[in-house]
């Protein structure tokens, strides 16, 4: 009898994943890289929702000596249990998460962050009753303070034996979240006398008496100056070759977990035709340019195979969006308001012409209490580590190559940038597509473009044409629509087409009753006009060839398809036609 697998989606406490028969990628080979590793005091960053958390409660059940007993039943059939390593289970581990910290002020953030160490202390005086440490009388302890105490009394009850794993996830949620909100405030609690620098030197103090090793997770770098000026004897190890794979799915170990958690001959598909269907929306990071494999995000993925065993069918995954995982537009608004406008240009200019960017290296410690602006090393950095750009292997040594990992961060990117060179338009809410023929499903649409060249003519300025192009009305007219939250709307689709083969159509609207609207659209500056005569049939003749190719698509096959092609001169549309 086969065994029947539960998803893990949501869950991160590893200690019961085979007790429970959850399905889990085996990442327990990188507990012996990280025992390998030249520094006892690694910092791993990835982007949210990569499986993080999952791979430090792995790290816990291993290092920690309160599951000796459970070693067994916890790590059946995995990887490292072969390797019968004499590290397993010789620590005492204290485990900090620092994602549920909050306040207005520093003083609000000091209290906050002061009972979240505590709280930890108290989880770990449960497992460890041989130390003597009196909650109550260090609870208004400053952090730093705080955890020197802390340290002492298990310094006194380890005997002077460096016996402590301190392991600390999110390290940075909080600092990120206040920066998005509050620049000052982040200032205050990062500068030279904050509480952090405090906490992490209390930290590195006890790295001579009592704290044998740390392991830190987090997301970005933003808020790393305040960890290594106080505890500078942490390595960023994030970019390491050998920890490329630590969280995240490879294509092969996505494959294995659907092959587990989905009835593919009830879907009439394979493991493999899913796998690949989810690639274009949530596969394509890479932490290294030596990377053997690209990633696949792993809460997206969880989250959408969660989705199509549920409701017996395959989705479009750009329409599954997890929603712990929902991309903020608003830390990419952040970091590009931070950013000088000619920096911005240059890098929406070089990704528009050729996908990618190169940088010398990757900003390692970021500290905003010493810029007050990004450069462009600083702006791609962060951009890298949120995950909305990651590293391609162009096969040059000694630089880093940026390019978009996937279609949904490239359009979130592309929009992103959009909208900081093009500004919105004061009341932009307000402005709103006629969309009332796509909701009928019929097929005349003039009201509809002529609401988008209306918002065009608004919204787009002399200064702002030298930037504007095809590219720009997609995102623009994809984004308005998908404000209404009454269609679905998709940007460059992948189609396969008879005898062809892959295609990507520039805009696809479902109205979700069964009809479709495709759409190629043209651009020609007025400048092309005066040169070129003939530019308008010739993009006519060019669009039309590509839609009348895109409706035979296989993905249109028995479905009812209405297709159009928009010819823009400027921010005219000047030839509009359905084929």
């Amino acid at each position: 009898m086969s065994t029947e697998y539960t998803n893990p989606y949501g869950v991160s406490s590893f200690k019961n994943f085979n007790k429970l028969n959850r399905a889990f990628v085996d990442k327990t080979e990188f507990i012996n890289v990280i025992d390998k590793l030249d520094t006892p005091y690694p910092v791993l960053l990835r982007p949210r929702r990569f499986g993080k958390t999952t791979f430090v409660q792995m790290l816990d059940c291993f290092y920690d000596i309160s599951y000796k007993d459970d070693y067994d039943e916890i790590f059946k059939g995995t990887k490292i249990i072969e390797k019968n390593l004499p590290s397993h289970n010789t620590y005492h581990v204290i485990d900090f998460e620092f994602s549920n910290i909050s306040g207005k002020t520093s003083e609000q953030l000091v209290e906050s962050f002061s009972k979240n160490v505590l709280n930890s202390i108290k989880l770990f005086l449960d497992k460890y009753k041989e130390v003597d440490f009196d909650v109550e009388q260090h609870r208004k302890d400053p952090p730093g303070d705080l955890i020197d105490a802390f340290f002492t009394s298990c310094k006194i009850a380890f005997k002077g034996n460096q016996d402590l794993y301190v392991i600390i996830d999110e390290y940075d949620n909080f600092a990120n979240e206040i920066l998005s909100k509050n620049r000052d405030l982040f200032k205050a609690i990062t500068n030279a006398d904050g509480f952090l620098k405090a906490f992490y030197k209390a930290i590195k103090k006890h790295t001579n008496t009592v704290v044998a090793k740390t392991f830190i997770t987090g997301v970005s770098s933003v808020s790393l100056d305040s960890l290594t000026s106080g505890f500078n004897i942490a390595k960023n190890v994030t970019c390491d070759p050998r920890l490329n794979e630590f969280a995240g799915f490879t294509k092969d170990e996505l494959v294995g977990l659907i092959e587990k958690l989905v009835d593919t001959k009830a879907l009439n598909t394979t493991a493999e035709n899913i796998a690949e269907i989810m690639r274009q929306a949530y596969n394509g990071y890479a932490f290294c340019p030596e990377a053997k494999h690209t990633l696949f995000n792993t809460s997206m993925c969880l989250n959408y195979i969660d989705y199509i065993s549920l409701k017996k069918t395959i989705e479009n995954p750009e329409r599954i969006l997890d929603p712990a995982c929902a991309f903020d537009k608003s830390k990419v608004a952040d970091i590009i308001s931070f950013t000088p406008k000619n920096v911005l240009k240059l890098v929406a200019s070089e990704f528009e012409n050729t996908g990618e960017i190169v940088i010398s290296e990757l900003a390692q410690s970021i500290n905003l209490n010493q810029l007050e602006q990004y450069d462009l090393q600083t702006s791609l950095s962060v951009l890298y580590y949120l995950g909305y750009l990651t590293i391609k292997n162009d096969g040059v040594g000694s630089r880093i190559c940026l390019t978009y990992p996937n279609k949904m961060m490239k359009y979130m990117f592309e929009l992103c940038f959009i909208n900081a060179l093009i500004p919105k338009l004061e009341d932009d809410e307000n402005c709103i597509f006629d969309i009332t023929s796509m909701l009928r499903g019929n097929p005349d649409l003039k009201g509809f473009i002529d609401s988008v060249t209306e918002y065009l003519s608004l919204r787009i300025t002399n200064q702002h044409l030298l930037g504007f192009n095809e590219n720009t009305i997609k995102v623009l007219v994809r984004a308005k629509l998908e404000d209404l939250k009454m269609l679905a709307v998709n940007t460059e689709q992948k189609l396969t087409v008879p005898m062809v083969g892959e295609k990507f159509a520039d805009l696809v609207v479902d109205n979700r009753k069964g009809t479709y609207y495709l759409f190629e659209f043209k651009y020609f500056s007025k400048a092309k006009a005066q040169q070129h005569p003939n530019i308008l049939q010739e993009k006519i003749a060019e669009a039309t060839a590509q839609i009348n190719s895109y409706k035979t698509a296989v993905e249109f096959e028995g479905k009812t398809v209405f297709s159009y092609i928009a010819i823009f001169e400027s921010i005219n549309c000047v030839h509009f036609e359905r084929l």
